[in-house]
């Protein structure tokens, strides 16, 4: 896979815009999924993509999928939240209300033979931002919940992911898939 640029204005619509033909409907709850996809064999390929979805009041959706590229046995592979690999997801939410976002995110990704992938996400692998520019955001710890307030004028908080893969020495060549939900909530504090 290419890496691409991490975003003009074009590239950051046309990416919103394939991501809205994604949107489902789920109600009052705001669960975003991202599935991590890992090819091992000298080398591998380790990617997210993201399912956007759409509740009453707030909106998730996937503009770039967490890719961790070649991945090799027993080499560790980082991929930072503003690098060009690193998956980011846009929340569209009421600006003048603070939403808690809090991720759950997978110790293992696993192949369809059920073999498994270690990943570790750091204490500053994720960042928010409030435009499509992690350089002007907030790192923070994706294991633990975060508060932020969107944009004013957009309505939109950017959640830039990074993460780190661990394949062992005698890791098996396959693909390998796992999930990360993002849970969005008012808190009841405005903005």
């Amino acid at each position: 896979m290419t890496a691409t640029p991490l975003a003009t204005p074009d590239r950051s619509a046309m990416l919103r815009r394939r991501a809205g033909r994604r949107v489902r409907s789920y109600g009052a709850a705001v669960v975003a999924m991202a599935f991590a996809l890992a090819s091992v064999t000298r080398e591998g390929h380790a990617q997210t993509t993201v399912q956007s979805v759409l509740t009453s009041t707030v909106l998730v959706l996937a503009l770039r999928p967490l890719d961790f590229a070649i991945v090799l046995p027993g080499i560790a592979k980082t991929v930072d939240a503003v690098d060009p690999h690193g998956g980011v997801l846009e929340l569209r939410t009421d600006p003048t209300r603070q939403v808690r976002i809090a991720l759950t995110l997978p110790g293992v990704i696993l192949s369809t033979g059920g073999v498994f992938l270690p990943v570790a996400y750091g204490t500053s692998d994720a960042i928010l931002a409030t435009s499509f520019n992690p350089s002007i955001g907030t790192r923070f710890d994706p294991n633990a919940p975060r508060v932020a307030c969107a944009n004013p004028s957009t309505g939109s908080i950017f959640l830039f992911l990074g993460g780190r893969v661990l394949p062992r020495p005698t890791q098996r060549r396959g693909q390998y898939a796992g999930t990360v939900i993002a849970n969005v909530t008012y808190t009841g504090v405005a903005c």
